[in-house]
């Protein structure tokens, strides 16, 4: 059956369905299982740093207890079971129940902490946070099942009597009411969404403007003026590539190539800079932590722009002087200056220590300028917008499809936000290309002293606000069609030999039918460039 049949035949069955089809619906374990003899670090309910013990759970008045399994403040799909637990399950049922919280991890999905669980705690919850960096709390829950988990323990016996993986409000209302035999607290649907699920679509909402920067240049329209000049400029490079080269406006500031091509030929795709204002961190692994520095690392790299911080502040102060001294004031001479050089550099080495720090300082300015352009960026908004805003037929049958699928099956685990990411940093399984003869260990390689075993082969989430743009997808660029990604998504092809690290357990897992009714979702998903700020 070609992809069109397929779809046709599909919308058909669903045609004037509200509730989502029960195959979205993640398979759930097999309860009875005794929960581990297990302690760990924590902070008790008043935030004091504790041991935390399973074996506690016996000594509570409650006669059952909920444990919440989260990834922790990355995962959008766990956030709503931070609230404080009269308002998870309902005050009448809250009573008869004690809660403990186990962290999966901290908010970059490193090794969770006690500030990790302090962060948690802060959301609202009123509950024992406990990290689990050896992750112990794998063994309760069967692998590949969506974040959060939910395990409904007997007090008594400490046997885990249901466990719900990624549960809607009134699945697991209705989970502990069963157990109790009360009756749940219900809320009403919208169409065909929970409470919980649509509050997270309506964390997608688009704001106007990034965050807030120190810098006092970060929203100077003369400042944006020269960073977009400069943007544009392949003067900055001795071999003519501009940050535009890559980030092209007729490709929304990505391209349509599979990987970055400048100097020699990359190993990761080029992301898009359109919304790189609202990240806390640039670059697939993270590596910069603001868009300053994201653009100052292309230019003195030498498989991208091939250029030094003095050609770049000689060039600059020769093209764009004036523009540069309305900003910053008189410029300086830059006559001794050689014509290129960076710290390392025999030539820039050999300079005055303030003929350097002038240097530094002119290059610094540079990336502070197209920083400032970079905030002036602006999207429209999309069908998507449309849809959480109230008006629930700007997507269609198919899409309305797409969008449960992506709901019900966990991608909100790491999709969410104003930008459908976390900016956390995951192992997701796709495949990567040689660095010097080596497989791409991303976030591994930033953190030197400080990685882990879980750090190797973690790229940052990228943004699905734009996707339906893409030509090219993931870190790499290994994959043309978003068919593609959501076949490897679910573990149905790929090559195992090119995925470094272990792949993350909580990712969701389906087939066929997913993979194909996600596509006409994520095709609505466009940020089409419009006019900033005046």
């Amino acid at each position: 059956m070609t992809r069109g049949l397929f779809l046709t035949a599909l919308i058909a069955s669903l045609s004037g369905c509200t509730e989502a089809p029960t195959d979205l619906a993640p398979a759930l374990p097999v309860a009875g299982a005794p929960l581990p003899a297990a302690n760990f670090d924590g902070v008790d309910v008043d935030g004091r740093t504790t041991t935390l013990r399973f074996a506690d759970l016996r000594d509570t008045d409650a006669e059952l207890a909920l444990v919440v399994v989260s990834g922790g403040t990355w995962c959008g799909t766990c956030r709503w079971l931070a609230a404080p637990l009269d308002v998870v399950v309902g005050p009448d049922t809250a009573t008869h129940l004690h809660r403990l919280d186990i962290l999966l991890g901290d908010h970059h999905n490193g090794a969770p902490t006690i500030e990790a669980a302090r962060a948690w705690q802060a959301l609202g919850g009123e509950a024992a946070v406990a990290a689990d960096p050896d992750q112990i709390s794998f063994s309760l829950v069967p692998h590949r099942a969506a974040l959060p988990w939910v395990l409904l323990v007997d007090t008594a016996t400490l046997n885990v009597a249901n466990t719900l993986a990624n549960p809607t409000t009134t699945a697991l209302r209705e989970a502990v009411a069963a157990h109790l035999e009360t009756k749940p607290t219900s809320a009403p649907l919208i169409d065909g969404f929970d409470e919980n699920e649509w509050a997270l679509l309506k964390t997608t909402t688009l704001p106007s403007a990034p965050p807030s920067i120190t810098h006092p240049l970060a929203d100077d329209p003369a400042a944006a003026t020269l960073g977009e000049a400069l943007f544009f400029d392949t003067g900055l490079s001795p071999i003519g590539v501009a940050c535009a080269s890559c980030h092209q406006p007729e490709h929304h500031l990505h391209n349509a190539a599979p990987v970055g091509e400048g100097a020699s030929t990359g190993h990761r795709r080029v992301p898009s800079v359109t919304l790189a204002a609202h990240a806390p961190s640039q670059l697939w692994d993270g590596r910069a932590e603001s868009l300053a520095d994201q653009a100052l690392l292309p230019l003195e790299d030498p498989t991208e722009m091939a250029s030094t911080r003095s050609y770049v502040a000689r060039y600059v102060l020769t093209t764009h002087r004036q523009a540069y001294e309305h900003l910053f004031g008189a410029a300086p001479d830059t006559a001794s200056w050689p014509v290129a050089g960076k710290p390392g550099d025999a030539a820039f080495d050999a300079l005055s220590p303030t003929v350097r720090e002038t240097i530094d300082e002119v290059f610094f300015n540079v990336g502070q300028v197209i920083e400032a352009w970079e905030r002036r960026l602006r999207v429209a908004p999309n069908a998507l917008d449309a849809y959480v805003g109230g008006d629930l037929d700007a997507l269609n049958a198919e899409q309305k499809y797409g969008l449960r699928l992506f709901v019900k099956r966990g991608c909100q685990q790491c999709h969410w936000g104003p930008r459908l990411t976390d900016d956390a940093f995951h192992n997701v399984g796709f495949p990567g290309r040689l660095v010097e003869g080596a497989r791409d260990r991303g976030r591994f390689d930033v953190l030197g002293a400080g990685a882990s075993a879980r750090h190797l082969g973690q790229f940052k989430t990228p943004p699905l606000r734009g996707v339906a743009h893409g030509v090219f997808f993931g870190h790499a660029g290994r994959h043309n069609e978003l068919s593609e990604v959501m076949s490897t998504y679910g573990w149905r092809s790929g090559d195992p030999g090119a995925v470094v690290g272990t792949r993350e357990p909580w990712l969701p897992a389906f087939g066929e039918t997913a993979q194909w009714g996600l596509v006409p979702f994520l095709l609505t998903l466009t940020a089409e460039r419009v006019d900033g700020p005046d």
